[in-house]
Order: C-alpha cells, then structure tokens, then sequence
C-alpha cells in the first residue's frame, strides 16, 4: 500500500494514535505526520520512542491506554506538549 502526497491538511491539529510501535500504528504516526499533524504516539513498547527520534512533531508516552489513568494522561501530554486536544 502507498501513500497519497503529502498535502499539509492537517497542518496544526493535533492527533493521538494509541498501538504506534508498530504496525499500522507506526503507519498512522507517519501518514498524520506527513500531513502537518502533531502526533502523540503511545504504546506499551518503550520502542514508541524511536518514533520521537524520527520525527519531529511526533511526542511520545509509553502505557497501556486501555487503563484509564493512562488514558487521561495521554490527552493530557498531548494538550500540554502540543497545545491543543486531539482530534
């Protein structure tokens, strides 16, 4: 499967994408990427953290966001880090 262009369309909002280790969940980081988003990218793996290294409007949180204290923390990284809640 390949890509569409980058287009920017989603320059300045804000993505959360739980599972991005690896997977369809590291694609997703690097498809919203592409487009202008800023990304907090989560997973239990602590390898998520590459994906910080690879990309500079991506921030990372390694938890299960299947517990709710995770979850609530998660959106709050990306508020504070990011400025804005997720879409």
């Amino acid at each position: 499967m390949s890509l569409p262009p980058a287009s920017g369309d989603l320059e300045g909002k804000v993505a959360l994408v739980a599972g991005a280790a690896r997977g369809f969940g590291a694609a997703t980081v690097a498809w919203l990427h592409a487009r202008g988003a800023r990304v907090l990218a989560t997973d239990l793996r602590p390898e998520v953290d590459d994906l910080a290294a690879r990309f500079d409007r991506v921030s990372t949180l390694v938890g299960d966001v299947s517990r709710e204290d995770t979850a609530v923390r998660s959106v709050a990284a990306a508020i504070d880090r990011f400025g804005g809640p997720p879409v």
